[in-house]
């Protein structure tokens, strides 16, 4: 063999290996998508069914996740729908009694307190109505209903909030010791905000399934 040849030969082989390892990582990287894009659809699939189909059975009270208040202190959009969800399964006799949870900041800015004034509102008497200030997130609105519960005997309890919402609300209601909870969904009114909110809960929900929120205090009352 003469030196063109040996020089080649001994060429094309480390040419020929590299197109091997970019083949092999194009199919890695295929692989990797398609799992992905399995687990993603599996995963809303899961949030859809959570979110969408409504556990009914009465319950002692009803738990209203808060949202934004407008500066007039009444509820925003994504409030209000909550809140006329409440009033529905309240006034079906699903549910006795209101537990209204969200954030305070200072003096002007109280999410329970919008949401309670709506609901006297619309015809539920004050003492039906519990309000929970500290339910700053998710995971410390179901700390806090727990205590409530305790200390009012309420044994059940049905979670009000948006489709999307739901399923890490029960994951949070259960892992602050509320195995049973029932859950109705919002009438949210179509929009392509729900797409950010869909993302948004999927990271959260695995935030709260991995963290170790039960070693952390109760805060609240």
């Amino acid at each position: 063999m003469d030196q063109t040849t040996q020089s080649t030969t001994h060429g094309s082989a480390p040419t020929a290996s590299r197109r091997s390892l970019r083949q092999r990582g194009r199919t890695v990287l295929r692989r990797a998508i398609a799992l992905f894009t399995l687990w993603l659809s599996v995963h809303v699939a899961a949030m859809l069914w959570f979110g969408l189909h409504d556990d009914l059975r009465p319950a002692d009270a009803a738990v209203v996740l808060g949202n934004w208040v407008e500066a007039d202190g009444s509820p925003g959009p994504l409030l209000k729908v909550r809140l006329d969800r409440a009033l529905e399964v309240y006034h079906a006799r699903l549910v006795k009694k209101f537990i209204v949870s969200g954030a305070t900041w200072g003096a002007d800015y109280n999410e329970p307190a919008a949401m309670k004034r709506y609901l006297i509102a619309n015809g539920v008497p004050a003492a039906d109505i519990i309000e929970d200030e500290f339910g700053s997130n998710t995971y410390h609105t179901a700390l806090n209903a727990r205590i409530t519960m305790r200390a009012r005997e309420i044994e059940t309890v049905m979670i009000i909030s948006d489709f999307y919402h739901i399923m890490r609300t029960r994951l949070a209601f259960s892992l602050a010791g509320i195995d049973d909870a029932r859950s109705a969904h919002s009438n949210l009114p179509p929009q392509w905000g729900v797409v950010y909110w869909i993302g948004r809960e999927t990271v959260a929900f695995y935030r709260y399934l991995f963290h170790d929120y039960r070693a952390q205090g109760v805060i609240g009352r």
